[in-house]
C-alpha cells in the first residue's frame, strides 16, 4: 500500500512540474509589406521601433530604398492585417491599406509624399 501511495504522489509531482513548464507552441510567419508611402530613415525607424513593440512581433527589418518590410511574426497572436493596421495608425500605408489621415497630417515634413 506504501508502495502505491509513493507511486501515485511520484506520478502527481510529475505531472504537476510538466504542466508548469508547457510551452506554447509558436506558429511563426514571415511576410512582406509594401511601404509605398515611406520616404526617409525617419520612416524606417518611426515603423521598425513600433511595430517592434507588438505584442507577437518577432522582428521587422524596413528597406527605405526598395519600400518594403520584411516581418516575422506569431500568427497565433496576430495577423497580417494587425500589423497593417498598426503602419497605417503611424501614417503609412501598408499594402493596400491607406495611411490613416490624420496621422499622416502629423507627420515630420522629410516622411511626407513631395507634392
Amino acid at each position: 500500500m506504501k508502495t502505491i501511495k509513493t507511486l501515485l504522489v511520484l506520478i502527481f509531482l510529475v505531472l504537476l512540474i510538466n504542466c508548469g513548464t508547457a510551452e506554447k507552441k509558436v506558429n511563426l510567419a514571415q511576410e512582406q509589406i509594401k511601404l509605398p508611402t515611406i520616404q526617409c530613415e525617419i520612416c524606417k525607424s518611426t515603423i521598425e521601433k513600433a511595430i517592434s513593440e507588438l505584442d507577437g512581433v518577432k522582428s521587422i527589418t524596413v528597406n527605405p530604398e526598395e519600400k518594403i518590410g520584411f516581418i516575422e511574426y506569431d500568427k497565433n497572436i496576430m495577423k497580417i492585417s494587425d500589423i497593417e493596421k498598426a503602419i497605417s495608425d503611424l501614417g503609412y500605408q501598408a499594402n493596400d491599406l491607406a495611411a490613416n489621415p490624420e496621422a499622416y497630417t502629423k507627420l515630420p515634413g522629410c516622411c511626407k509624399i513631395p507634392e
